[in-house]
């Protein structure tokens, strides 16, 4: 059996499954699907997918709707259901971290650190950048603003245990991982994606009601210290939308699902 991901790495891979004969399963976890699995898919024994969204992109005769499975750290966060005194905001820009997320982030420090804390991973690149900004602050601030370069996926649950707001990018995981716990969330999307698939999983986040979508060609420093105290104003209703929706959020059991798809395929 060869389960891919997608990623040039797959393609050969899956195609030399397919000459041996081996059962192959595709797993897409985008709106809008990857080249890699566009083209892998004829060879596909089964799609797996995580948005219903992506069928448009393959044999819907292959095709079935799992949702996009998580880590179990993931699974175990026990979200918030009122706002802590001084809530936290968790800021992120993926693994290697986003500069044009950073910037306005350290911009807007001052104003937003005098009501909230901030769990920033800025990625390697502003890492030493971030130090030095907060050595600036008032030191009542400096307590309140958490810095990372990176944080390693098994800590995860302990960052979003602590976080009433997410701030990022809208990868896949990111996405599936905050819906799935129902926490409010403003998601900037990397505009120049294939397919633009980030804007697409924003939208899709959006229409949950427990997410907005903020263009980066709109970030700004006013803009983003704007949106964050409006999504904190609206929080609550937030929050209630999240929880409803949980009712219909597929990612929770998707691992679940996916390894009953491999069961049925196997020799």
């Amino acid at each position: 059996m060869v389960l891919s991901f997608g990623g040039f790495a797959g393609v050969p891979v899956v195609f030399a499954a397919y000459i041996l004969g081996i059962p192959i399963v595709l797993h897409e976890q985008t709106v809008a699907a990857g080249l890699a699995n566009r083209v892998t898919g004829f060879f596909a024994s089964k799609i797996a997918l995580a948005r219903v969204e992506s069928k448009q992109f393959f044999n819907r005769k292959k095709c079935v709707v799992i949702g996009n499975p998580l880590m179990s750290e993931v699974l175990r966060v026990k979200t918030k259901d009122s706002l802590p005194q001084i809530p936290t905001i968790y800021v992120t820009g993926g693994s290697r971290g986003a500069q044009r997320i950073n910037n306005p982030v350290f911009v807007s420090l001052p104003k937003l650190l005098s009501k909230y804390k901030i769990i920033h991973q800025t990625g390697l690149l502003d890492y030493e950048k971030a130090l030095t900004v907060k050595s600036k602050l008032e030191k009542r601030l400096q307590s309140r603003y958490e810095i990372h370069a990176f944080i390693n996926p098994v800590e995860i649950g302990n960052i979003y245990n602590k976080s009433s707001l997410v701030v990022g990018r809208a990868g896949a995981n990111t996405v599936s991982e905050v819906l799935s716990l129902g926490i409010p969330s403003i998601f900037i999307p990397i505009p120049w994606t294939r397919a633009n698939e980030q804007t697409k999983n924003a939208e899709h986040a959006q229409k949950t009601g427990v997410s907005v979508l903020l263009p980066e060609s709109r970030l700004n420093p006013e803009i983003f210290v704007q949106m964050v105290n409006s999504v904190f104003k609206k929080w609550n209703k937030m929050y209630e939308l999240g929880r409803i929706r949980l009712n219909e959020n597929m990612d929770k059991n998707a691992a679940k699902r996916l390894v009953a798809v491999l069961l049925e395929l196997i020799p």
